[in-house]
């Protein structure tokens, strides 16, 4: 049969849809499986050695010097942690700031969940503007436990773009060359990259990418969240069409590579589950930059996805982060997670009355629309 002749994006989007379509009709709302919390993101500092511009975090340890001294230490966290069940099944921990690092205590936590959450991956989300912080740090981490680690950071552009969306000059050189020592000291530790999209670099998205590609580093971008502390990000559909020109050759690029269509052909979607999953974030991302709105119905936060800012307050997601249900210095991190503000909280969320496309809460939902839609063979008996 000859293939038709169309873009990979006319041939492959219809696809997306009837799979989309296909694992919502298979999803029973929520399962126990779905219940279970298995990602949670710790904010442990919010000390940083920048200031970047979409950020209202840098500044806060110099409007109120005592905050950093209230932050939880590595004690109270150990305790809070081995207390609850609802933690004993953490398949991803990331731990962020901030930047986490310059937490005294940062290296003890690794070693401590590491023992604690042994299957789980851990994720550093550093500036890496700090070589000598880096060096130190994992030195010291590695010497005492062998952590599933991984290092996540943000590239904001390519040289003076970067600098100046991190609101300090030499950051970019700095990065590189951070990320070349991790690459030559710890080849098993992954590198992967966030590119976050403001009127002011959205230029810059293929760039950062064919940089993380050709450095071998994961890539992901979204669009910068809006903090009350910062300037106000306004975004004409003039620059909103020049990101979806950008995903759309990204699009065609990766398509191509995985030769998608000819896998669609021999009836082996099955095998490029991972290629769909890049395929709806990218899609999405676009439609969400022109109309945000929830697209995917169903949302993990609260339920598979947790976090902690340095205090101790828990939130369900970064958008609802100034919404927590609790402390846990206050009350056991089990019994707020099923407490009254919880309970009200996932209601608002399941009744589609927010809405956000970022990675660590879209992956997971379009990751199990996929498993539905598109369930693995089973194998043939010999």
């Amino acid at each position: 049969m000859k293939k038709p002749n169309a873009t990979v994006k006319e041939f492959i989007y219809p696809k997306l849809d009837r799979w989309k379509d296909s694992g919502l009709a298979r999803w029973p709302v929520f399962t126990a499986d779905d219940e279970v919390l298995r990602e949670l993101h710790f904010e442990l500092t919010y000390r940083c050695n920048l200031k970047c511009r979409i950020c209202d975090l840098w500044g806060q340890e110099r409007q109120d010097s005592t905050k950093v001294s209230l932050e939880m230490g590595a004690d109270e966290i150990k305790r809070f942690v081995r207390g609850s069940k609802k933690l004993s099944r953490l398949e991803v921990l990331v731990l962020s700031g901030g930047e986490p690092l310059l937490k005294n205590d940062a290296v003890e936590l690794v070693d401590f969940f590491t023992a604690h959450s042994p299957s789980a991956s851990i994720g550093i989300l550093s500036n890496l503007s700090n070589e000598e912080l880096i060096r130190a740090r994992l030195d010291e981490i590695f010497s005492r436990c062998a952590p599933r680690l991984w290092v996540g950071t943000s590239m904001d552009g390519i040289g003076p773009v970067h600098d100046k969306m991190r609101g300090a000059p030499g950051s970019w050189d700095r990065m590189v060359k951070t990320i070349a020592f991790l690459r030559e000291r710890y080849p098993s530790v992954d590198v992967s990259i966030t590119y976050t999209m403001t009127p002011h670099n959205y230029r810059e998205l293929t760039a950062v990418h064919d940089w993380a590609e050709a450095h071998k580093c994961g890539f992901g971008a979204q669009y910068v969240v809006q903090k009350e502390g910062t300037e106000v990000f306004r975004w004409t559909r003039a620059q909103l069409g020049e990101v979806s020109r950008q995903v759309d050759a990204l699009v065609d690029r990766l398509c191509r590579q995985a030769d998608a269509v000819g896998h669609i052909y021999r009836d082996e979607a099955d095998k490029l589950k991972w290629l769909w999953a890049r395929l709806y974030y990218w899609r999405t991302l676009v439609d969400y930059g022109f109309e945000p709105k929830r697209y995917f119905p169903p949302c993990l936060a609260g339920r598979r996805y947790a976090m902690l800012d340095p205090w101790g307050n828990v939130s369900f997601c970064s958008p609802h982060k100034k919404k927590p249900v609790g402390n846990v210095r206050e009350t056991p991190f089990d019994v707020l997670w099923e407490n009254d503000k919880a309970r009200r909280l996932r209601e608002h969320i399941d009744a589609g009355r927010c809405d956000c496309w970022l990675m660590c809460t879209a992956n997971p939902v379009i990751d199990r629309l996929l498993a539905l839609a598109l369930p693995s063979p089973v194998p043939v008996a010999p």
